[in-house]
């Protein structure tokens, strides 16, 4: 997940939650302000009455219950119950209202009075009020639409400065994606920055700089490597055929002349494949063009075949898929002919070797000398299986699963039938 989109998401669940918290908050106050005004109203009115029965306007005495007015009833009620109920008592209620001739919501003051001649009388002055829920649906839309639109405006707020403060690191990322090594280090981006993105680019190009270090000693290294190895094996080899071609040289000698032969052209493949091993993890091969790895599968295929007549090895064709791509066909080559090597190196005599081409993946099959390959380390270098006696490197499937990483292709193992099978997805 992105940066820009984590902050984002956490502003908006902390928006929302504070938002409703704010919601909830100003209805209940909104009530709380709306009653405490009525309750106002209704003490200050309660004791207008008080003062009019104190001045001797009093309610007939023979009446047990009346309407003194709009907004004022009385009962009387016994001595017990009145003393026991002076206290304002604020309530809600629902009453028909002649005026308006349908229920209203009210708002009550209730207590008992003991007027001058000594009767108690239970009060209730009403004063209209207002639903709940006729208040809350237009308070919840207007809070809904206000707390969304504040929503909105704070995460696009927050998400153009967010996109605008690390726009440096941006173009960090998408100059580092495209850097190869070995090329300067030549970011450069605007004046203006924020102290920790300068640090991080800082940090990047150092750290680059020193890995352009690296891979030229190692680039010098493996040249040079190279370059001296391959010269005292061409001359051992020379030397070992020279012997090999001496009259006096007995038939043991000859034996070992043969084995130090092998050995030396061992070394000399060793040195070819992980001297391109290198150039591939480094991307020196950067020609690319459109090849056909059907074609080169074929051809490649029937050259170690005519290689191996006299093992006496069955190979097949299928297929008409010509499997195009573009890629370099040095690389091209190196990926095929690793696989149909590989398939023939490690096939008993008398095996089959089965190429099949089929729509954008190329399938290379051959006889087991034993059981199953460990897909785990396969692609490791030196990894040779249950061939160790073999002339093979160990290094050929590991250029494979090299090139592969280098162009996105997958190469995928499976073992049926008592038979290897390598599929190379293009």
């Amino acid at each position: 997940m992105r940066l820009i989109t984590r902050i984002v998401l956490n502003t908006a669940v902390s928006l929302v939650i504070i938002i409703s918290a704010w919601m909830i908050y100003t209805y209940y106050n909104t009530i709380s302000e709306v009653y405490e005004e009525i309750d106002e109203y209704l003490e200050k009115y309660a004791f207008r009455l008080i003062d009019r029965f104190e001045g001797g306007i009093v309610p007939d005495s023979t009446l047990t219950s009346f309407w003194a007015n709009n907004n004022c009833y009385m009962e009387k009620v016994s001595a017990d119950y009145g003393m026991s109920h002076t206290e304002l008592t604020y309530g809600h209620d629902d009453m028909y209202m002649d005026d308006i001739r349908e229920e209203q919501d009210v708002r009550t003051l209730t207590f008992c009075y003991r007027m001058p001649k000594g009767d108690w009388y239970r009060i209730m002055v009403i004063s209209p009020s207002f639903d709940n829920e006729d208040l809350s649906e237009p308070l919840l839309n207007s809070a809904i639409l206000l707390g969304g639109l504040l929503i909105l405006s704070i995460i696009a707020i927050i998400t153009f400065i967010i996109y605008r403060s690390m726009k440096p690191m941006y173009q960090l990322l998408y100059w580092l994606r495209r850097h190869k090594v070995g090329e300067p280090a030549d970011f450069k981006s605007g004046k203006k920055e924020i102290t920790e993105l300068r640090l991080i680019k800082e940090a990047v190009v150092e750290s680059v700089e020193r890995t352009n270090e690296v891979y030229e000693q190692q680039k010098l290294f493996i040249g040079n490597a190279s370059h001296e190895m391959q010269t005292p094996i061409a001359v051992c080899s020379n030397a070992v055929e020279m012997l090999v071609e001496d009259p006096d040289t007995t038939e043991k000698q000859l034996g070992y002349l043969e084995r130090i032969y092998d050995r030396l052209n061992y070394l000399s493949r060793l040195n070819r494949t992980l001297l391109m091993l290198s150039r591939i993890d480094n991307n020196k091969y950067e020609d690319t063009e459109d090849v056909c790895l059907g074609k080169i599968a074929i051809e490649c295929a029937e050259d170690v075949a005519e290689i191996n007549s006299e093992r006496n090895m069955v190979l097949q064709i299928g297929g008409h898929s010509e499997i195009h791509t573009n890629m370099d066909p040095t690389l091209a080559g190196a990926l095929v002919s690793n696989l149909v090597r590989n398939a023939f190196t490690h096939s008993p005599d008398g095996g089959t070797v089965s190429i099949m081409k089929k729509d954008r993946k190329l399938v290379i099959a051959n006889t087991a000398k034993a059981g199953a390959l460990d897909e785990t380390m396969i692609y490791k270098r030196f990894y040779k299986g249950d061939n160790s006696n073999t002339k093979s490197t160990g290094l050929g499937l590991s250029i494979v699963d090299a090139i592969c990483k280098r162009y996105g292709f997958r190469i995928g193992y499976e073992f049926k039938d008592r038979m290897h099978y390598f599929t190379l997805y293009v």
